[in-house]
């Protein structure tokens, strides 16, 4: 019979024919051969495989043979690089206390090469080995993901092996890892990171109005993060109450600190890298901060930290890490598989019983209490009205407003730990010393410092002296940075933040200088740009500080030549507060607290609640520090798995906005009043709208008081005339009913004098109108006496002013000539007159810039001019509204600082359209004295020159501050 040739090129088995009809390429049976096919089909490659054949033997470190009980429980085969990876587990070996021993091991068919990648003998128990197998459990589910192997076996929670990383073999018969390193599950950070806000010299923080919430997270050796740490609480520091005329708003709300250290958990031997995290508190989106290698923080689980700035370019995490609170893998698995990309258990248990280490069913019976107590901020007495002889870089001279002082008299008992003094002051260019003098100097700058006490002071002196207010002032040498450094954004006391507030180049023209040092007495310095600390004193209960001048060298044209720059304190504040934890939470409120239990991965409970969990904050705390304490009896156990537990709470309503009012007239014809809106305040009223009144004209409202918002309309100026004869101003208002509450007005509260009108009609001689800043009020004697006295600029006050002046032309003789000035101002601060309000608010900087001017020669300038420095008389300087004669130029000359009485000399130049302060020294009042341009034409109206003043204050002590209705939370009914 003829031989039959066949070949197994389709590589297909087919039993169902006689070998003699088998169709070639195909083939009946096949021994130690296996075939590589395809899903798609059935067609693949034949190729020898080893038989049953023992190809090598395990062996502990030490060279002892594993016994004859040793089974292996688990295996996988890696096709693609020829290895097979199996789990072995002895429960008779003889060496080590535990009487077993575990391994993890692959073998290359290949190479024929064996590895050891896992050796357990002992986990310190001396019980268990710390791969603890079992050979009633077997490793059923294994997968490899890139050099990764996850396996299961329903006994121990799901765990993997890096083959690429060498696990320690066991010394002294004892394990060298942990369980911990082969799980699955990662632990994240436990805690939040800690704060320490900081005062730098950063300005427009990213702190300042925004709430940051700061966290971490690890970065495992296998390149696995974990899931995020909790967050820290908002890194915001609020100043004290402070309504802002130029907002309308609460200014007090910004961040009085600009930067945070931040303090975090370095982890354990696993972590090989952190990323510090933020979010703000009403976003979910999670920004990385900074990737920080461990290696150069030293030991593990060390605490380690980190300043935030605004510097960073900051990276985001994906959204859906903001609801990753830890990593969902069951706590055991007898099944897993690969499903695309993402592992997945099957057959798992998963969560935790709610019973505690005596297997009972948990008993929450905690209990909640309101605990309120009193806050407020102190307004210290504080006086900018010091002098102080400079003698900084060889030049002698005094100023009378160098410094501030802050006397404590009337606070002695608030220099306790944990109080916050608040210093807020404004500075401003004085003059120039030296020559070559730029066209540029500093403008007006603010400061706002800090300072927290570190343990209570028995007086001031105590206080002064101690070397944490020096240091932290920035009062001693070694405590400042350098003037280069602290312009840079370095440094964090007050000394190093006027530094950074210095303009660091002054010019824009011919001359430019660049800053070099500063100074108080010292004229040489080491090193070079070391600069002075703020210069300070104590006396009795008042402490002085006193301002550094700052020298410039002159950069362009490129000499040396060096100037010094003196500056005025021209406005400041100091506060102290009575703590320096200010979180509070809202009265009118009801709060449900929460328990959630939580395991050492932060596995956690939902929120777990007792029937005494509940409680109401009423309106006659709003003015309270209000905190809840959780107490948790001894007969309320844990249960047995959890080893931390934390609080939540949940308010029944959310958000609402705050409005402010300062301006209010009541209708002659009603209860009613209206309320003058201005800024953001218009867009977040409308009518109809239920408000609460939190505070009204007599203080903060004690309880809950509605008014309802009757209409929202736009007026014109005087569209009501109010009882009290004050003038109305037009704008946006909300008329409302003050039933409830305090909306009164005082007759001092607008004050308006009327037109003050001079005029001149002499030739060469000019005008001066003469304002008189006091109020006649009558006293309450018998008969009643009427006095003339000065009034204070509360913050807040709006103040119309508008000047004119005006000259009547006559063709080429005599050109018409205009200036007006009509301007509104918001006083930002409280001043104690109209002359400090004219120089706290620069207000000449206004009139010399903001005028406006018609026509005019170089030789009869017609621009506005500040004459500054206050002139000072005893009675009138000037006959009000009288046309300037002979009789009284040179008086008039002296007021301006003209040179003699001749209208044909350079002296009497000066004395068009210029202004100046006058104080009568019997009865201490202020004028405003503004002279106009010369008139042009004797005893003629025509050719007449006129100046004329008028001012209109509304003056108000007080804020009336309303909250919207908060949103109700939607009721979600409990499980």
């Amino acid at each position: 019979m003829a031989n039959i040739q066949r070949n197994f090129v389709a590589g297909r088995m087919n039993k169902s024919l006689d070998e003699r009809l088998i169709p070639n390429g195909e083939y009946i049976d096949a021994l130690n051969v296996r075939l590589g096919s395809t899903e798609e089909s059935e067609i693949g490659a034949v190729e020898n495989a080893k038989g049953n054949v023992q190809v090598t033997s395990l062996q502990y470190i030490d060279g002892t043979a594993l016994s004859s009980s040793a089974r292996c429980i688990g295996a996988f085969q890696d096709g693609a690089n020829e290895t097979v990876y199996w789990f072995v587990h002895d429960p008779a070996f003889t060496v080590g206390a535990t009487g077993k021993l575990d391994l993890i091991v692959s073998y290359n068919v290949i190479t024929g090469g064996l590895i050891y990648h896992v050796v357990s003998v002992n986990d310190g128990s001396g019980a268990n080995t710390t791969l603890n197998f079992d050979a009633n459990f077997l490793i059923t589910s294994v997968n490899k993901i890139d050099n990764l192997i996850f396996f299961t076996d329903n006994l121990n929670a799901p765990r993997v092996i890096n083959i690429d990383f060498n696990y320690p073999d066991p010394f002294n018969n004892i394990d060298q890892f942990t369980n911990e390193q082969i799980l699955v599950i990662k632990k994240p950070p436990l805690a939040a990171p800690t704060l320490n806000l900081l005062n730098t010299t950063i300005q427009d923080s990213f702190l300042e109005d925004n709430f940051i919430c700061f966290a971490y997270r690890y970065k495992y050796s296998n390149g696995e993060y974990s899931a995020v740490s909790q967050f820290s609480e908002p890194a915001f520091d609020p100043r004290t109450f402070s309504f802002s005329s130029n907002s309308f708003l609460n200014e007090g709300m910004v961040n009085s600190k600009t930067g945070a250290q931040i303090t975090y958990n370095t982890g354990s031997s696993l972590v090989v890298g952190i990323d510090l995290l933020f979010k703000e508190a009403n976003d979910p989106t999670i920004k990385i901060i900074e990737k920080i290698d461990k290696s150069p923080l030293g030991p593990h689980n060390t605490t380690a930290t980190y300043v935030f700035t605004n510097s960073k370019i900051f990276t985001v995490l994906p959204e859906y890490e903001i609801l990753r609170l830890y990593d969902n893998v069951p706590r055991q698995a007898k099944a897993q598989t690969l499903m695309g990309n993402r592992l997945v258990y099957g057959n798992y248990t998963e969560g935790y019983n709610l019973i505690d280490i005596n297997s009972s069913a948990l008993t929450l019976n905690y209990s909640i209490s309101l605990q309120s107590t009193s806050l407020g901020g102190y307004e210290l007495t504080t006086s900018n009205q010091y002098a102080f002889p400079y003698n900084a870089f060889g030049n002698l001279i005094t100023l009378n407003s160098s410094g501030f002082t802050v006397d404590f008299t009337n606070n002695l008992d608030k220099l306790k730990k944990g109080y916050i003094i608040e210093f807020d002051f404004n500075y401003n260019f004085n003059q120039f010393n030296g020559t070559n003098l730029p066209n540029e100097q500093q403008g007006d700058t603010i400061i706002s410092f800090n300072y927290t006490l570190t343990q209570d002071y028995s007086s001031v002196s105590d206080l002064y002296n101690s070397s944490d207010f020096k240091s932290k002032i920035g009062l001693t040498a070694d405590s400042i940075q350098t003037v280069s450094n602290a312009q840079n954004g370095l440094g964090s006391t007050m000394t190093d933040n006027v530094n950074f507030s210095l303009l660091g180049t002054l010019g824009t023209g011919t001359y430019q200088y660049a800053i070099n040092q500063t100074g108080i007495t010292s004229n040489t310095l080491n090193p070079p740009d070391k600069g002075e600390p703020i210069g300070s004193f104590v006396s009795g209960n008042t402490i002085g500080f006193l301002f550094p001048c700052a020298q410039y060298i002159e950069t362009t044209p490129g000499t040396t030549n060096l100037i010094i720059s003196y500056f005025d304190i021209t406005s400041v504040s100091v506060t102290i507060q009575e703590s320096a934890n200010l979180e509070s939470l809202h009265s009118n409120r009801g709060y449900e607290l929460g328990i959630v239990y939580m395991d050492e991965y932060n596995r956690a409970t939902t929120a777990l609640v007792s029937s005494n969990n509940t409680i109401n904050i009423p309106c006659s705390r709003s003015a309270n520090k209000n905190e809840i304490i959780a107490t948790i009896p001894v007969s309320q156990r844990a249960p047995a798995w959890a080893t931390r537990y934390k609080f939540v709470l949940k308010p029944d309503r959310g958000d609402y906005e705050t409005i402010y009012s300062s301006i209010f007239f009541e209708d002659p014809n009603s209860i009613n009043s209206y309320l003058l809106l201005e800024g953001d305040n218009i867009a977040k009223v409308e009518e109809g709208d239920r408000l609460i009144v939190k505070r009204d004209v007599n203080g903060i409202s004690q309880s809950c008081i509605y008014a309802t918002v009757l209409e929202k309309t736009t007026e014109s100026a005087g569209f009501i005339t109010p009882t009290s004869g004050n003038l109305v101003p037009g704008g946006t208002y909300m008329k409302m009913s003050t039933a409830d509450f305090s909306a009164t007005e005082s007759s001092l509260d607008v004050i308006n004098f009327g037109l003050v009108r001079a005029a001149a009609v002499k030739r060469d001689r000019y005008p001066v109108a003469y304002y008189k800043f006091y109020t006649t009020e009558t006293d309450s004697a018998t008969p009643p006496v009427t006095t003339n006295t000065t009034y204070n600029v509360p913050i807040g006050t709006r103040i119309v002013m508008k000047i004119e002046q005006v000259r009547r032309g006559i063709g080429s003789l005599c050109e018409e000539r205009t200036s007006v000035l009509e301007k509104t101002f918001i006083s930002d601060n409280t001043y104690i007159d109209m002359y400090a309000w004219f120089v706290g608010e620069n207000i000449a900087n206004v009139i010399e810039n903001e005028a406006i001017t018609f026509s005019g020669t170089p030789a009869d300038p017609v621009g506005n001019i500040v004459i500054s420095g206050l002139y000072t008389g005893a009675g009138d300087a000037l006959t009000t509204g009288a046309a300037v004669s002979n009789g009284t130029e040179a008086h008039l000359l002296t007021v301006f600082g003209g040179k003699s009485n001749s209208p044909t000399t350079g002296g009497d130049l000066l004395l068009n359209n210029y202004y100046r302060f006058y104080q009568n020294i019997v009865d201490n009042t202020y004028s405003l004295l503004v002279s106009g341009t010369r008139a042009c034409r004797n005893n003629n109206p025509v050719g007449a020159s006129t100046a004329s003043i008028n001012f209109t204050v509304y003056r108000r002590d007080a804020v009336i501050i309303f909250e919207t209705e908060p949103k109700a939370f939607p009721f979600v009914q409990q499980p």
